[in-house]
């Protein structure tokens, strides 16, 4: 008897040494220090041998009745519980040490290189304005939820969306038309107007500007109704103020000043809330905002930093925006415009915001784009003193327009400089497909400002077009300058080039 319980404990042991199963380890030590708790059933049962003292014989104590003989097998029991419990632990320091160790590192949380936004799959169809956020952290996409055609547009149809731009994940959505017409000056400015009943107003949101705190968006809009026979019957123009995280931040101006005119300078007080019309200001490469919210010409020096017209004290007109041909229209209005290949005009895109936040100025989207003629010196069609190019990259490229032997008057080249103004991103955009089908193909490429060379380019990995939308982009860096955005509406997505995608330096 005593041999084979010898050999079943020295199995029992051996399961020890099995690196392959810690399960079954556990449990044969579990049952061994259950069976040393166990007293014996009867008085003259030899008590279980510890596992330590499996190869020596049996010393069993000699009583001299059963009670004392119980008393030492009790005494034997708690022994043996105490060796036990301490070979388990041995056990499980000794399985450890053998079984091979793996150790789990925390994946970085690191933004991917190129990270791509979906707005049409979201829900957003056409997306018309995009602007970064001011610590570069989030995207808000402004469009129409229903269709790209403004002639099909109606009132509740534009949709904000708000995206993380490291993730591409969609974190907010917000609903500026039901803001804007939900405010009572606006409803009785389309009550008061002869509009036809069966004509939803048309709104239009021309910019989206974020404000300094980050905490709210900018949103200049336009609303027409059509009266009988097509006639405009209410032209109301305005600005909005969307808060994002808090609709108390939400406000709603209407324009009083010259409702009925478009392009006029002006400069909005977002304390009174009242639109003030300015001086033009004097041509100038950069400018700097006054106490009392006027621009006037900066001596920004030629080549260095761009400066952020959202919320800085200046800012250059190097901004996002395009080169194009000046065109001058034809006496026929059935025949296209004449080129004037010589004069390449600089078209940015700027709405200007002073670093308080209080002074929103819509000047520069209207007045100031076309009056600026890069090279070669004018014929007179354009200004006669034009601003010389900011550098040698973007003299690079609008000579390469020049170069055109037929230009077509709707050529433009879109381009953005990075914050530090080292690099320009700019992207060309060929129409192609069999049989009259649409398709956009867009190379991104990048030119060091002080020599003028490409230094890296780059291709969306766009999938087949989702969308009939006609091509229409945006180029934006990141205010931090360590992302470039490029948005398209022929295939309805956003591409973010990221840390690992773009040159440094």
């Amino acid at each position: 008897m005593d041999d084979d319980r010898q050999d079943a404990q020295r199995g029992e042991g051996s399961q020890l040494d099995d690196a392959e199963s810690l399960a079954r380890r556990q449990a044969a030590l579990r049952a061994l220090v259950q069976r040393q708790t166990q007293l014996p059933q009867a008085a003259g049962a030899p008590p279980a041998r510890s596992a330590t003292r499996a190869a020596e014989p049996a010393k069993r104590p000699r009583g001299a009745d059963g009670g004392s003989k119980r008393g030492v097998l009790v005494g034997g029991s708690i022994l043996a519980i105490i060796v036990s419990v301490a070979l388990i632990a041995v056990a499980v320091v000794n399985l450890g040490a053998r079984r091979p160790t793996t150790t789990r590192h925390s994946a970085p949380t690191t933004a991917k290189p190129v990270v791509r936004l979906d707005p049409l799959g979201d829900g957003l169809v056409c997306a018309s304005q995009i602007a970064w956020s001011p610590d570069s952290a989030q995207i808000a996409a402004l469009g129409n939820t229903q269709t790209c055609s403004p002639s099909s547009e109606s009132a509740q149809t534009s949709g904000l969306f708000i995206y993380d731009a490291r993730t591409g994940k969609l974190v907010q959505q917000l609903q500026p038309d039901t803001t804007l017409f939900g405010t009572e000056a606006v409803q009785e400015a389309i009550a008061k107007s002869e509009s036809s009943p069966y004509n939803s107003p048309l709104v239009t949101y021309t910019d989206l500007v974020w404000t300094p705190d980050g905490k709210a968006l900018l949103l200049p809009y336009s609303i027409e109704t059509s009266g009988p026979k097509d006639t405009v019957a209410t032209f109301v123009t305005g600005l909005m103020r969307l808060g994002v995280h808090s609709s108390s931040l939400s406000r709603v101006w209407l324009d009083s000043t010259h409702p009925q005119q478009t392009g006029v300078p002006e400069r909005w007080d977002l304390t009174s809330g009242a639109p003030t019309t300015l001086p033009a200001p004097t041509v100038a490469s950069a400018y700097s905002w006054a106490s009392d919210g006027s621009l006037s010409p900066d001596s920004a020096t030629d080549g260095g930093a761009v400066g952020s017209p959202a919320g800085g004290q200046s800012f250059t007109i190097w901004q996002p925006g395009y080169l194009a041909y000046h065109t001058v229209p034809n006496v026929d209005p059935t025949k296209p415009a004449t080129v004037w290949p010589t004069d390449i005009l600089w078209q940015p895109e700027i709405m200007p915001l002073s670093p308080d936040g209080r002074y929103f100025s819509t000047y520069f989207s209207d007045q100031f784009a076309t009056s600026i003629s890069l090279t070669p010196p004018s014929r007179s069609v354009a200004p006669e003193t034009p601003i010389a190019p900011r550098d040698k990259a973007l003299l690079a490229l609008a000579q390469q327009m020049t170069q055109v032997s037929s230009p077509d008057p709707q050529a433009a080249i879109l381009v953005a400089w990075r914050p530090d103004g080292k690099l320009l991103a700019s992207v060309n955009f060929d129409i192609t497909g069999p049989q009259g089908a649409t398709s956009s193909m867009f190379d991104v490429s990048l030119y060091d400002t002080s020599t003028g060379s490409q230094v890296k380019q780059l291709s969306p990995d766009l999938p087949a077009l989702n969308s009939p939308n006609v091509a229409s982009e945006t180029l934006l860096w990141s205010p931090d300058g360590q992302r470039l955005l490029l948005q398209d509406n022929a295939h309805g997505y956003i591409t973010i080039w990221g840390p690992g995608a773009l040159p440094q330096g």
